[in-house]
């Protein structure tokens, strides 16, 4: 059987069809690319919106804060009353204790949302998911190099308000001797309909000399207490 070989014009014709296709999906993704760079630019300029209102719109803020530490040893807890008044910062009153050393609070903007900035994070666009029956943008962040400590890992942002529903990733530059520190902190709707942190979490690895050292930290957020300026109808 002689196979037909095919002729000049045959495979010009065939060369200028997928010269055509490639620069036709070239163009596509091109508009898709700048599409998805304008979605992320409102969704992170929005969050930041967001952020700035709530900590303006905040007058007060108490919870009670229950941290649990756990090793292959032993669990030890403390329990503390987290205060914030402005103009001063956030502050931890303990109300007892097995711990034995002191436990970092968050600021303010931790407690009630992530804050986002080009200059710490490059960030991207996953997609849309459920979280917790929310709605929520997903975005990847990527931080940029240097010697911070930042989050690399995810946020996930609500598609209705734009508020932090949850965060997840790894510390970057962690301090020593931790290897490796996992956090991640999930957000719920509070009183006036801010979102507040209700949970976070630290996973860590450390290594001293030979010895590998594994231990959680779980803190929980519960009975908010908030005096909130409402003046333009809520965030």
């Amino acid at each position: 059987m002689r196979i037909r070989r095919p002729t000049i014009d045959e495979i010009r014709r065939t060369s200028r069809r997928a010269l055509l296709s490639g620069l036709f999906l070239c163009l596509i993704c091109g508009r898709a690319s700048a599409q998805g760079d304008q979605d992320i630019d409102k969704i992170v300029a929005a969050a930041n919106q967001y952020q700035e209102r709530a900590r303006k719109l905040v007058q007060n803020l108490k919870v009670v804060q229950l941290v649990v530490q756990e090793s292959s040893k032993e669990e030890r807890k403390e329990q503390a009353v987290v205060v914030y008044r402005p103009p001063s910062d956030v502050k931890r009153e303990v109300q007892w204790s097995n711990v034995g050393h002191p436990i970092n609070k968050f600021p303010l903007k931790h407690l009630i949302g992530f804050p986002l900035q080009k200059t710490d994070y490059e960030i991207s666009l996953v997609g849309t998911e459920t979280v917790r029956g929310h709605a929520a943008y997903k975005l990847q962040l990527k931080p940029m190099p240097g010697d911070e400590r930042r989050i690399a890992g995810f946020l996930w942002v609500s598609a209705s308000d734009y508020g932090p529903v949850k965060v997840e990733g790894d510390m970057t530059n962690p301090p020593f001797p931790i290897k490796s520190l996992k956090m991640a902190w999930d957000y719920e709707p509070g009183p006036s309909g801010l979102w507040v942190l209700k949970r976070d979490s630290t996973d860590a690895v450390a290594k001293i000399v030979f010895k590998t050292i594994k231990g959680q930290s779980v803190a929980t957020y519960d009975h908010y207490e908030m005096n909130v300026e409402l003046a333009d109808g809520g965030p």
